[in-house]
């Protein structure tokens, strides 16, 4: 069974990966492919309260609705901060990633966040076989 049909079965048929060979045909259908960091910026500085402003990544994902629409985009790159104790020192830190940002367009059906977040870390593991571990903040400020 492939990444796609896993995906497809576990989300509902939310997500369509690009090497599935099918289009999104549903409003709630969305596909994730990678993309340059310069089209990521575009999510962000539309859909983002930071905008690019510290904008950091190596992996970047488009979010595309089912209409091939560009909606939003999540990024990843090397950890921040250079050790969280009992988790990574600097000597370990590339075993690590961070989600250093994901941004949707309102238009997106509630929850979509969380499953773009789902998608990409499958995505992330199929590449990174030797990955231990994705770390994510959250600003409170902003409710999240």
């Amino acid at each position: 069974m492939t990444i796609a049909a896993v995906v497809q079965r576990t989300e509902r048929q939310a997500f369509l990966l690009e090497d599935s060979g099918e289009n999104p045909t549903l409003p709630h259908q969305l596909i994730l492919k990678k993309v340059p960091k310069r089209v990521a910026k575009i999510a962000y500085r539309n859909w983002h309260y930071l905008g690019m402003n510290g904008f950091l990544s190596s992996i970047n994902y488009g979010v595309y609705d089912y209409q091939a629409v560009f909606s939003g985009a999540i990024s990843f790159g090397i950890p921040n901060a250079k050790n969280i104790r009992g988790l990574f020192e600097q000597k370990t830190q590339s075993d690590y990633l961070e989600l250093t940002r994901l941004a949707l367009s309102p238009s997106l059906r509630p929850n979509s966040e969380s499953r773009v977040i789902s998608v990409a870390l499958k995505l992330i593991i199929k590449q990174f076989t030797n990955l231990k571990g994705v770390v994510s903040y959250a600003d409170t400020e902003q409710n999240h």
